[in-house]
């Protein structure tokens, strides 16, 4: 809650100073939300962070309609009823807010929805592929905005495109994720099924088995209760539990980096 409240003061004040020149005032909450998405992926799991994230923009905007622009409007109807040449800035602060508003909505639906794709917020940079994601949505939002007015800006799209492009990048495992040959196999180290098992029954059969105890069932109908079935999935455990770091979500078991390096060396031996 308190990340909530402290994102809309500090969004409030920024628009209250610098309200008056919309591209500083842009360049500031971009940067604003970029800071916020680094700060909360540190102060909590990823996947909680992005949802975080996305409930302090919807927060914001939610705000600004309460606070500002039904009360400029209702300023500007009262005036008008009374005879009286209505004050501008609450309707210009009112308009402003609702385009941020406009800004804020492909963000805030990629927030909500980013719980479903673990890659997203596995990795080491999570809080990279919220900004440029959210950069993204805005930009294809003002593109939308410009259209609707006649103009059609591709420069828009085309960078979001790229950000976008920038966030698969980011989350794209790393290496080979085909099970290593002979030749790759023996140059690692030996590390046999039977080594990582209490590893795969302790950090991720707690969903993955055929009586999990975080869920009703095995998601995706993936089971590792026995040895054979870890082998059959040797390359999607090392892809997400070692490369994307995406497994279990938001690190739930509590799955540490020597038992992640561990998996990843059962791969690279082989899986055998």
């Amino acid at each position: 809650l308190g990340f909530l409240l402290a994102g809309w003061v500090v969004y409030d004040a920024a628009c209250r100073l610098l309200g008056a020149n919309d591209l500083v005032l842009g360049i500031v909450i971009a940067v604003f939300v970029a800071v916020a998405c680094y700060v909360s992926t540190h102060l909590f799991s990823a996947q909680a962070a992005f949802l975080i994230v996305g409930a302090m923009l919807g927060t914001i905007m939610s705000a600004n309609v309460f606070f500002l622009i039904i009360p400029g409007q209702r300023k500007m109807v009262d005036a008008l009823a009374r005879g009286e040449t209505p004050d501008p800035m609450p309707g210009k602060r009112g308009k402003q807010r609702s385009v941020h508003n406009t800004y804020f909505t492909l963000p805030v639906v990629f927030a909500m929805l980013s719980s479903h794709f673990s890659m997203l917020y596995g990795g080491s940079a999570s809080w990279l592929n919220l900004w440029l994601a959210m950069i993204g949505g805005a930009l294809i939002r003002q593109y939308f905005v410009l259209r609707h007015t006649g103009r059609q800006d591709w420069r828009l799209p085309a960078v979001a495109a790229a950000l976008f492009v920038a966030v698969i990048i980011l989350v794209a495992p790393a290496g080979d994720l085909s099970l290593p040959g002979p030749a790759q196999a023996g140059n690692a180290p030996i590390v046999k099924t039977a080594a990582i098992m209490p590893i795969v029954r302790q950090r991720c059969a707690a969903c993955h088995a055929a009586h999990p105890r975080l869920m009703a069932s095995a998601p995706a109908g993936l089971m590792f209760d026995t040895a054979a079935e870890v082998q059959q999935h040797a390359a999607l455990i090392d892809q997400q539990a070692v490369q994307a770091k995406s497994m279990p979500p938001g690190n739930i078991t509590h799955i540490t980096k020597e038992e992640r390096g561990e998996i990843g060396a059962w791969f690279r031996a082989g899986a055998k």
